[in-house]
């Protein structure tokens, strides 16, 4: 009984790969070609392997589905994910040339937080545009600081009143992540009070500890 099944053209074989050479190099009705490589999930420059779709006979190689940064999708062939020969037609952005954004807060809030969420596996689909920055914290009400806009900003990993003022990506709701609908941004300051607490978690905080400031009030003036 044959229970291995061929990569490329999905019949069952006896080898534990493909079932024929035409198969192992490139398309099952050609019998020249180049391996095959499934790119899924890969970046190329600027653009996320999304999924396999068909096999273009003309260029002799499959097409697949990508996700540019700034959150348009677009076909490209093998040929031209690996020669460079790419660009999108919503951003501009072509080859190996950069976004024009990768220096503005928005898309480093975005980054830093896609990083986050691969390495932890958090829920993410946000994109970019998703990111809408307000010119005051929404809880504290300061303007925020950036180090794109502001040049006396700390040094990073340098913890200071300044670096607390920066614009933050929170979950509103923790358990759902950073998807869409789910998101805001606020200060560093007010996202490390709120962390992954609940309102009633917060209100607790807030009671035990505005009381505990009473008793050493009334002690000090007893």
């Amino acid at each position: 009984m044959l229970e291995n099944k061929c990569f490329t053209c999905g019949k069952y074989t006896k080898y534990k790969t493909y079932c024929s050479n035409s198969c192992r190099f490139g398309h099952p009705n050609k019998t020249r070609g180049t391996i095959f490589h499934d790119h899924t999930g890969k970046r190329f420059g600027f653009l996320t392997v999304i999924k396999q779709l068909e096999y273009d006979e003309k260029a002799r190689s499959y097409n697949w589905l990508c996700r540019c940064d700034c959150g348009n999708e677009l076909v490209y062939s093998s040929k031209n994910l690996t020669s460079h020969s790419r660009s999108c037609t919503k951003c501009g952005l072509t080859g190996r040339k950069s976004h024009g954004i990768s220096k503005t807060t928005e898309y480093s809030l975005w980054h830093s937080c896609r990083c986050r969420c691969l390495k932890r596996g958090i829920p993410f689909n946000i994109e970019i545009s998703d990111i809408k920055i307000p010119d005051k914290c929404p809880i504290f009400g300061f303007p925020f600081y950036s180090k794109h806009s502001n040049s006396d900003f700390p040094k990073k990993g340098k913890r200071s009143d300044l670096n607390l003022k920066t614009a933050s990506i929170d979950k509103i709701i923790p358990e759902l992540g950073y998807v869409k609908g789910n998101i805001w941004v606020i200060s560093l300051k007010a996202n490390l009070i709120k962390s992954n607490a609940t309102p009633e978690e917060i209100r607790l905080v807030a009671d035990a500890v505005d009381k505990k400031i009473k008793e050493i009030n009334n002690v000090q003036f007893v």
